[in-house]
């Protein structure tokens, strides 16, 4: 793994993103993906995409996990389960 790629990593483990406010950790998704994509937006429940390519074909999407669920790596304590910045019944 890249030292590029790793920093991204640590910094969206270290970004606050609990369920309902992951504004944090999605600025940081922003700030990568802004690198590499042709459009990149945020909708109204906060959710954040990036469009590589709109022209290109094939036509393929990417779903990805929620913020909140990347806390889940990076526990604050011993259980992910026990953590209280991550949601048991989102991640």
């Amino acid at each position: 793994m890249g030292s590029e790629i790793r920093d991204l990593l640590t910094r969206l483990l270290d970004a606050p993103g609990p369920s309902g406010h992951e504004a944090q950790a999605t600025a940081v998704w922003r700030e990568a993906a802004e690198s590499f994509a042709d459009r990149v937006w945020t909708d109204i429940h906060g959710n954040a995409f990036a469009e590589i390519n709109p022209d290109g074909s094939p036509t393929v999407m990417m779903a990805a996990g929620a913020c909140c669920c990347i806390a889940s790596a990076k526990p604050c304590h011993s259980s992910p389960r026990s953590c209280p910045r991550v949601s048991r019944r989102q991640c």
